[in-house]
């Protein structure tokens, strides 16, 4: 008969945070390793250690035998779903049960969890799929995309009847409403929402976007279309991000999607972008969402990085990346696991 690993206990970060700390700078390097290519590790560490030792983490160390063995970390709530980006146990406790013990425990006290991290050490992908599979999880990707230098930007003009103009940051009530009815229950809502209320939760994530949450926002290469009434069909919103400017936002109304709106708007960005001497210019996108991938490969965008795989809860996202309604994967679930707590229940 084989023997069981042993359950842990969760525990506050704050009650052993030089553990804490130690262990989140393991993940980090686990983590960044295993990209395509490998990234550096030092700003991400630098980052996560000044918040653990700030208090201003979510997260908690998993105990076994009065020992701190393991570290979660997550963002969002429990009415969303939690985001949970590390999960990490020490060598010698790692195992598909260990790391399953330590999955549901962080569903059962700090909420359901929306999406998963693939970053788990010692399991093999085989391993980690049945983990995650038997707990309802579904996987996705995403990838960096970048223009190339020696790329030229291709003429697009507007559709008729549609003016461009860049953003200003008393737009932001029209931004956020344009932006709630193009994504609605597209799986990026669910990727990067911040409320429960698809239009609340869009008017927060166009807040961010413009008071520069996620870097200084870039009004000069960032462009709306409007339509008559100067009602918003779509926008193009930029930010900096450390390599470079990097498109956190395109999107268009659906009853203008196909007409060339997003395109527009996109080759406006590009040349405002290149005007300015930009070398480096950035997206993010899921995979599976083949319409924002095909605008931006016509475009000349290639794949910099990536797909990084992680994993979606079919229970808490009903929409698959390609639009499709969620399925569970056909997995075989763990012997004698519980689901996670919690509740039954972006196009270019």
């Amino acid at each position: 008969m084989v023997a069981r690993p042993p359950t842990g206990k969760l525990v506050p970060l704050g009650s052993a945070p030089d553990d804490a700390v130690r262990l989140a700078v393991a993940a980090v390097q686990y983590a960044c390793a295993r990209e395509s290519p490998p990234q550096d590790p030092t700003p991400v560490i630098a980052w996560v250690s000044e918040r653990i030792r700030a208090g201003t983490v979510e997260g908690r160390l998993y105990r076994v035998r009065d020992r701190p063995v393991g570290v979660a970390m997550w963002e969002g709530n429990p009415e969303l779903g939690l985001h949970l980006r590390t999960l990490y146990l020490d060598e010698g406790y790692r195992s598909v049960e260990a790391y399953a013990d330590f999955l549901e425990k962080v569903g059962v006290e700090a909420g359901p969890v929306a999406f998963l991290t693939a970053a788990l050490p010692n399991l093999s992908p085989e391993e980690v799929e049945r983990l995650a599979g038997g707990h309802g999880f579904a996987r996705y990707g995403r990838s960096e995309m970048r223009f190339p230098v020696d790329t030229a930007v291709p003429d697009q003009p507007p559709p008729a009847g549609v003016t461009v103009r860049p953003v200003r940051l008393d737009d932001e009530p029209s931004v956020a409403a344009a932006h709630a009815a193009a994504f609605g229950r597209h799986f990026d809502f669910y990727l990067f929402r911040g409320d429960l209320d698809p239009e609340r939760s869009s008017l927060l994530e166009v807040h961010d976007i413009l008071t520069g949450r996620w870097g200084e926002f870039l009004p000069w290469a960032s462009f709306l279309a409007e339509g008559e009434n100067h009602h918003v069909m779509g926008g193009c919103l930029f930010v900096r991000a450390p390599y470079g400017p990097l498109l956190v936002s395109l999107f268009v109304d659906p009853a203008a999607q196909g007409k060339g709106v997003g395109r527009t708007l996109t080759a406006e960005s590009l040349r405002a972008l290149r005007a300015r001497g930009e070398s480096v210019i950035a997206l993010n996108v899921t995979e599976g969402n083949r319409r924002a991938v095909a605008t931006y490969e016509k475009f000349g965008f290639v794949r910099s990085l990536g797909p990084g795989w992680e994993w979606y809860s079919t229970e808490l996202v009903p929409v698959a990346p390609d639009g499709s309604p969620s399925r569970p994967p056909v997995t075989a679930p763990l012997t004698g696991s519980r689901a996670p707590a919690g509740p039954r229940n972006r196009p270019a």
